[in-house]
């Protein structure tokens, strides 16, 4: 296996291919295969767990929040050891784990063994969406084009939505649902493993490259030479970012964000299949929202490497807001593909904008650090969505109170990004006489 990653590494060096595109492509494979690691496709299972094992919603709810504060725990080390390390080693061993552990929800008879699954689950990292994985790397390999290289990396994302419902949805069907877990766990477990040993990288520096793939400089500019090609960019400290008002207001609007996601994200697929949808129609409704991640995803990263990366995040956030706003009153076929079109638009241009946005505020150098640091908090809120969206159905048989709740929320955390520009450089520590 080494073997065959380093006649990669040379091939592509003697092309004089920017390794960094090959790390994109490597990141898109690793969260395709993602997705089907109890990710949208485990609202298909809900119905089928929860009858056959006589498990209520609030379960379900806190297996998802159980996932966050595992991710929360394990965040702030995580993303030392990727800034030090890098992915590769990382994710080959998180990959299997992680393939087991969703093998292992076939042996599950009780809630509290989804709760435990899932939290171990958070513990290696294999959050979906938006991950220290796929994030750190790209903030290394890109300054310039980072927005352009987010968004093909992002694509991944909706290409796990377009292939792993509709193939869950086709194993429980002809298998059950315990054979559906058990081939997910292998298939994408395995993926994620060979694609991180074979391909990924820590650094470009690491090859005697430079980010964008920018040329080596040969000696110093002389006075009045036009800058280096590369982008140059401040990089924060952990604590330095700590200091800084902008770090908290940002943790308070993607900590809202994740509290709306959680509220939504594995209970559309039940709030449809209530409303009367047909289970087979909610999970080709999931791959038209794949179909519409991949425009939103394109799209965002053509628009953050042009505007300012606030204005283009609150777009996202407007049209995330319009997707909760149809999925409440979606009832009919029609209905519900417009809301799960209008949530991969909103959610794919929001992941590629907040990888975009943070680097860019903070640097990548201590990218991973900054990021964990930033993690335990705003996986918080998601640890309280998911478990009240759950209870709050099952008491009142209905999840529409907590989505209007995070219908507000969203909307007062899209304000105050707006009002939250980029920080300004630290200031230089006093050097006393003497």
């Amino acid at each position: 296996m080494r073997g065959v990653a380093l006649s990669i590494e040379s091939l592509a060096l003697r092309a004089r291919l920017y390794y960094g595109w090959v790390i994109v492509g490597s990141l898109a494979f690793i969260s395709m295969f993602m997705g089907g690691l109890m990710g949208l496709n485990y609202g298909l299972f809900i119905p089928h767990m929860a009858r056959d094992l006589n498990i209520p919603h609030t379960y379900f709810g806190f297996a998802l929040a159980g996932r966050s504060v595992g991710m929360a725990l394990s965040g702030p080390r995580l993303g030392r050891l990727l800034d030090r390390i890098g992915p590769r080693r990382l994710l080959a061993v998180a990959g299997l784990i992680g393939g087991a552990l969703v093998a292992a929800q076939s042996l599950a008879e009780s809630g509290w063994q989804l709760i435990a699954i899932t939290v171990a689950l958070g513990l290696i990292g294999l959050q979906g969406g938006i991950n220290l994985y796929t994030s750190v790397p790209l903030a290394k390999w890109f300054v310039r084009l980072r927005g352009r290289a987010t968004s093909i990396a992002f694509l991944g994302g909706p290409a796990g939505i377009f292939l792993f419902p509709p193939l869950s949805q086709w194993l429980i069907e002809s298998y059950g649902w315990r054979t559906a877990w058990v081939v997910l766990g292998v298939v994408c477990g395995v993926g994620i493993s060979l694609v991180g040993v074979v391909f990924l990288r820590r650094q470009p520096q690491d090859l005697g490259q430079l980010p964008d793939g920018a040329a080596q400089p040969t000696a110093s500019p002389a006075p009045g030479a036009p800058p280096p090609t590369h982008a140059t960019e401040f990089s924060w400290t952990r604590q330095q970012a700590l200091r800084s008002w902008t770090f908290w207001r940002l943790v308070a609007v993607f900590g809202v964000q994740m509290f709306g996601f959680s509220t939504m994200g594995i209970f559309r697929i039940p709030h449809f299949i209530e409303q009367g949808v047909r289970p087979e129609v909610a999970a080709l409704a999931l791959s038209a929202e794949a179909a519409a991640s991949l425009v939103g995803g394109i799209f965002a990263g053509w628009a953050v490497d042009r505007y300012e990366h606030r204005y283009t995040t609150f777009i996202s956030f407007v049209v995330i807001e319009l997707a909760f706003i149809m999925t409440i009153f979606a009832h009919t076929t029609e209905l519900t593909f417009l809301s799960t079109m209008l949530f991969g638009l909103g959610a794919a241009s929001s992941g590629v904008n907040q990888n975009v946005l943070w680097p860019a505020y903070f640097g990548s150098a201590h990218a991973g650090a900054v990021r964990g640091a930033a993690l335990p908090i705003t996986l918080s809120f998601s640890v309280v969505g998911a478990p009240l969206t759950g209870l709050v159905h099952d008491l009142t048989g209905s999840y529409l109170p907590a989505w209007w709740v995070a219908c507000v929320a969203l909307g007062a955390a899209g304000l105050l990004l707006v009002l939250t520009p980029r920080p300004a450089l630290p200031k230089a520590p006093v050097q006393r006489a003497g």
